[in-house]
């Protein structure tokens, strides 16, 4: 009886370090994407709306903009590639930034112009995901080893 439990501990154990492998990986990613769109080309655009919606403790800026690639006119409303929910001042803040009718710097990416993005690079947030995988993979580990060593 004890060793199917040590057997399914062991399971549970393979099954968080590879979801914590899998969010390491899909984050790593997503860092990599980010600091790549600090080479892409900008172009002049202008802020269409700009406000905060949420609730509680989610909050989030939300600005829509316009800017020209060529002859194609475009809308955006990302204001970076890894942007998460915040507190409410902090999301006031952000939107504060991007008034409706202001003139803004989008970046876009080159080759699919419509993906576009006001600030450019990595920030604090695009840590989240490779952070949490990265935890996920060494309680994964931490907890084989122990269910390991129990079992004997």
């Amino acid at each position: 009886m004890l060793s199917i439990f040590f057997t399914a501990f062991e399971v549970v154990s393979v099954v968080i370090a590879l979801v914590g492998l899998a969010a390491l990986g899909l984050g790593f990613v997503r860092v990599m994407a980010a600091r790549r769109s600090a080479g892409w080309p900008q172009v002049d655009g202008t802020v269409l709306t700009s406000t905060v919606a949420g609730v509680a403790a989610a909050w989030k800026a939300q600005v829509t903009y316009r800017y020209k690639v060529g002859d194609k006119d475009l809308r955006g409303t990302s204001i970076a590639l890894e942007d998460f929910e915040s507190d409410r001042a902090t999301a006031e803040a952000l939107a504060a930034r991007f008034p409706k009718g202001a003139p803004v710097k989008v970046f876009y990416e080159p080759a699919d112009p419509s993906l576009s993005v006001l600030q450019p690079g990595a920030y604090g947030a695009s840590a989240f995901l490779p952070s949490v995988g990265l935890g996920l993979l060494v309680l994964g580990c931490t907890l084989f080893a122990i269910a390991y060593r129990l079992a004997g």
